[in-house]
């Protein structure tokens, strides 16, 4: 697997030896049929803050 990590900004997570990671997201609706959303704090988009399901990569050793 070859990765660029682009934002310097950000530590990179990617280990050397990946060969697999686990990703997890939700939806969530109320009765009232709103969609929780979550806006990330960084964005690579510069200063627009992007607006997304929840979710995120799984770290080595943590359960789901």
């Amino acid at each position: 697997m070859m990765c660029l990590w682009t934002d310097e900004s950000v530590p990179n997570k990617m280990p050397a030896y990946a060969d697999h990671y686990v990703g997890v997201g939700g939806i969530v609706i109320n009765s009232k049929l709103e969609v929780l959303m979550i806006q990330e704090q960084r964005s690579s988009k510069g200063s627009e803050k992007l607006w997304k399901f929840p979710g995120g990569y799984v770290d080595q050793g943590e359960t789901i």
